[in-house]
């Protein structure tokens, strides 16, 4: 059901193109970059939130109108923290993720232009790490780490990762540099394991500067 919600609203900048009678002034190809925090979590009612930066940089390609194509490459910190029975415990999973998302502007010849995105974000999984207690004392293992010394079994986990991502922000332009903030959301396809039915989920607020490519 999720899956067909993101579907919709993914579609939904497609028709509003049509509705636009707003020209795009620059038909350039623009390099960004972006920097930001994020909170993720996986599904579940005993997790909370693991925090987090989210650096990345992407290339847009001007399609038609205020609809252009973003391309790029991010770092995302994701995983869960667990607070039971007063003992903290962690499984980060970072990942270095592809995000291809449509974007359309509004408004863009305002001082301050908003914009909606969405699209995918393909991610693989970098590193794997565990935090937990045992014989009450604290433990921080990789997932290598745990595999090898624990006789009751491995992190059964999936490297490949796939989200459906949708945001929203406003723009200024300064010169020939484009700056902008938004939220965004990502929303895990995939299960992190496949004997779970644990997904991912993160909520970042990201800024970003983008130049004309030559």
């Amino acid at each position: 059901m999720l899956t067909r919600v993101f579907l919709i609203v993914l579609a939904l900048p497609l028709f509003t193109v049509r509705a636009q009678t707003i020209a795009q002034s620059d038909h350039s190809a623009r390099l960004g970059v972006t920097a930001g925090v994020s909170a993720a979590t996986v599904n579940g009612s005993q997790s909370s939130r693991r925090l987090g930066v989210s650096p990345g940089a992407y290339v847009a390609f001007p399609l038609s109108g205020p609809v252009s194509l973003e391309a790029g490459i991010a770092y995302a910190m994701k995983g869960a923290t667990y607070d039971i029975a007063s003992m903290h415990s962690a499984f980060e999973m970072d990942y270095l993720q592809v995000p291809l998302l449509l974007r359309v502007g509004f408004l863009e010849a305002s001082p301050l232009a908003p914009f909606v995105r969405g699209g995918v974000a393909l991610g693989y999984q970098t590193s794997c790490r565990l935090q937990y207690f045992e014989l009450q004392t604290m433990l921080r293992k990789t997932c290598r780490e745990y595999d090898a010394t624990n006789s009751g079994g491995s992190v059964d986990r999936r490297r490949f990762d796939v989200s459906g991502v949708v945001g929203g922000g406003v723009s200024f332009t300064t010169g020939a540099r484009r700056l902008w903030v938004a939220t965004q959301y990502e929303h895990g396809l995939r299960k992190v394991s496949p004997s779970l039915e644990t997904k991912n989920r993160m909520l970042s607020l990201l800024t970003g500067v983008e130049w004309r490519v030559p």
